[in-house]
């Protein structure tokens, strides 16, 4: 438990940067929070990701779930306006998986761009191995792997801390099937934890950015399915 020098600190962080009439208008929704609503968003002062959450609250998922959406509509959230934050990335259940798979074409732009910043000195690109000779060749191709390998994590981490923020916020109704709540869960937690690692040893890899945008496409089916809408899953999905 946290002592309430700690609880006064991190309420004062709340604050900070609102004007006097932001502080009392807020100071009047924190009074009228319930405990377990003021113990959540003590929490998430730490940048916690949601299992994090519900782990050191105490709270299982779908008990979180509702304190989120309630301390949402106060506005604590997302500091002055959470309406601020919709208007920029975007709210929703299937709007929002949506707007985090468009961004897939922008990892293999990362990784492209990553690779000539790494080979700029070896070779001029666009670099054509048809044109090339045995010898320059085969040097390009071992370093072009080698410089895959370097910048696959530092890519990878970009990716997500641009990405999932579309989904950080996303909507998951009680009225979803258990799995399909469970995995939107994941999906959430796993990207976040993927776009904030705490070492480089946990940096994500283009697995993980695959896995992801697959795992959103297969939920958006399944929501589908959940709402009586056939589907049939496409057997050459072109990225």
């Amino acid at each position: 438990m946290e002592n309430q020098d700690e609880i006064n600190k991190k309420e004062k962080e709340i604050y900070e940067g609102f004007s006097d009439e932001e502080k009392q208008n807020s100071k009047k929704v924190l009074e009228s929070l319930t405990k377990e609503e003021k113990r959540v968003l003590m929490i998430m002062q730490s940048g916690l990701s949601f299992d994090e959450i519900a782990e050191k609250s105490g709270f299982n998922p779908d008990k979180l779930d509702l304190i989120l959406e309630s301390l949402e509509k106060k506005r604590l959230i997302f500091g002055k306006d959470t309406n601020e934050y919709n208007n920029q990335f975007g709210r929703g259940l299937t709007y929002s998986l949506g707007l985090f798979i468009s961004y897939e074409g922008n990892f293999e732009r990362y990784l492209s761009e990553a690779l000539v910043i790494e080979t700029n000195d070896l070779f001029e690109w666009p670099y054509d191995p048809r044109k090339a000779d045995p010898k320059t060749r085969a040097t390009a191709e071992k370093k072009i792997r080698k410089v895959k390998k370097k910048i696959e994590g530092p890519t990878s981490v970009r990716w997500f801390s641009e990405s999932e923020i579309y989904i950080r916020n996303i909507e998951i109704p009680t009225s979803l099937h258990n799995e399909i709540q469970e995995r939107l869960r994941e999906l959430r937690t796993k990207c976040h934890n993927w776009a904030f690692p705490k070492d480089t040893e946990k940096f994500p890899k283009s697995e993980n950015v695959y896995w992801a945008l697959e795992e959103a496409k297969e939920l958006l089916r399944l929501i589908d399915e959940h709402h009586g809408i056939k589907t049939f899953k496409a057997k050459n999905n072109l990225n």
